[in-house]
């Protein structure tokens, strides 16, 4: 599944047979008759996503990705590195990924980085920085680019967390 490869935010990506581990679900009629129950019960519960917040999603992630890829040419810099394009990859998961997320569902991402990036320091940054704006240096760790950009309302980091 996504998890582990770069997806491509401009569509609506739907895991492959093969990501079914179980011999019940890897039936490509049996997945469509389930698929189908699930569409019905979401549109019978009015918890289905419209073409509206599906178009809002992915702009949102294109925009996420665009914040992203202008703060790793910022760390590049600062480095002295140089980066291909497409250095940066968002990867969707859960529900959206699914494509059985609701009006009122987040999207769960996982963004790739180049090696030179500290997770730590670049990702993460001090804590201090979110509550007095004094830094070390100048480079922005990538919470901070999210936390004070203006089209981000809620932001979580949780610097424990680690993908396997």
């Amino acid at each position: 599944m996504c998890v582990y490869e770069a997806c491509d935010v401009s569509e609506n990506v739907v895991p492959a047979e093969t990501d079914f581990r179980d011999e019940v679900l890897s039936g490509g009629r049996v997945q469509e008759i389930l698929g189908k129950q699930l569409d019905e019960y979401l549109s019978d519960n009015k918890v289905h996503t419209t073409a509206y917040e599906k178009e809002h999603r992915v702009k949102v992630l294109e925009t996420l990705k665009g914040i992203c890829e202008d703060w790793i040419r910022g760390i590049a810099d600062a480095s002295v590195v140089g980066i291909p394009d497409g250095a940066i990859r968002i990867c969707t998961f859960g529900s959206y990924h699914l494509g059985v997320d609701h009006p009122e569902s987040d999207v769960d991402v996982l963004i790739l980085c180049p090696k030179f990036v500290d997770r730590q320091k670049d990702i993460f940054g001090s804590l201090d920085v979110l509550c007095t704006g004094k830094r070390e240096t100048s480079r922005r760790a990538l919470v901070e680019v999210l936390h004070k950009h203006s089209q981000v309302d809620e932001l979580l980091a949780i610097p424990d967390a680690f993908v396997p």
